[in-house]
């Protein structure tokens, strides 16, 4: 299991923190449009690469222990209260930093986000396998990170990563495709199915303000769920735009507004 020392991260800009936690499978380098657009905008936004990924490596961990070294992170960095933008899987850990220290969490961006209705597939349940889902995501990534970098593969199967250097989508295709990756994508599968019950049973009680922001393109987590989610969370105002599941690199000046709406609802 990784401990502090080993959870990388990106700082750029300074003011209100805005903590930055990517789906799966993924890394910090996902915000790499959002971070100059929220630094521009006065806050500093803090991009991790959440446990099992990227730099930080080790085992993946579920919801809560994502939370908690979230804001072991956060203690180091002497950053009090923060506004978390979480991705996919990882609006769970956002939701779990709002119910773990609320007096911490002035509001939520969750984008493309799990929690909702239905927001757990067949899909879902079958990548959760011990033995299968490992085998199964392994052959999928290899799959897309083939496609990636071929524009005619990719506008199928990731548009929203139109416009990146050729470089770059070497590098997003070489973390997609070890084995690492797909060992942690299938643990937080299984961490996935036994613990957002816990946390979907608890949304009456995130009482920080809230944006829900749906791209209505998304064929990763449906819309309806995300709509539901956001009928399910007391202070939740849902945005939706022309998107897809990863608005970060498709539409990332939908993300940096998101974080000012919040931030206007909290004072």
């Amino acid at each position: 299991m990784p401990d502090l020392a080993s959870l990388s991260f990106t700082s750029r800009g300074t003011g209100p923190a805005v903590l930055l936690l990517h789906g799966q499978p993924g890394g910090a380098g996902v915000w790499f449009r959002v971070q100059p657009a929220l630094a521009g905008a006065g806050v500093r936004a803090i991009a991790v690469d959440r446990p099992g990924y990227g730099r930080t490596g080790g085992r993946a961990v579920g919801f809560a222990r994502n939370a908690r070294l979230a804001f072991e992170l956060l203690d180091t960095l002497g950053v009090g209260a923060v506004t978390v933008v979480g991705h996919s899987w990882s609006g769970a850990v956002a939701l779990a930093m709002a119910l773990q220290q609320p007096e911490r969490v002035r509001g939520l961006v969750l984008q493309g986000s799990i929690g909702g209705e239905r927001s757990v597939s067949v899909a879902d349940r079958i990548l959760a396998a011990p033995v299968l889902g490992p085998l199964a995501f392994s052959a999928g990534l290899r799959a897309v990170a083939f496609g990636l970098p071929r524009e005619r593969i990719r506008r199928r199967i990731a548009p929203e990563f139109d416009g990146l250097s050729y470089d770059r989508l070497e590098t997003i295709a070489a973390a997609w495709s070890n084995a690492r990756t797909a060992r942690s994508v299938a643990h937080e599968q299984r961490s996935m199915i036994a613990e957002l019950p816990v946390i979907e049973a608890q949304l009456a009680r995130v009482q920080s303000p809230v944006v829900v922001l749906v791209g209505r393109q998304d064929k990763r987590v449906p819309p309806a769920s995300q709509r539901s989610l956001a009928e399910r969370l007391p202070n939740a105002e849902l945005v939706e735009v022309d998107g897809g599941h990863l608005l970060a690199a498709e539409a990332p000046e939908t993300i940096a507004d998101a974080v000012t709406r919040v931030h206007h609802r909290a004072g």
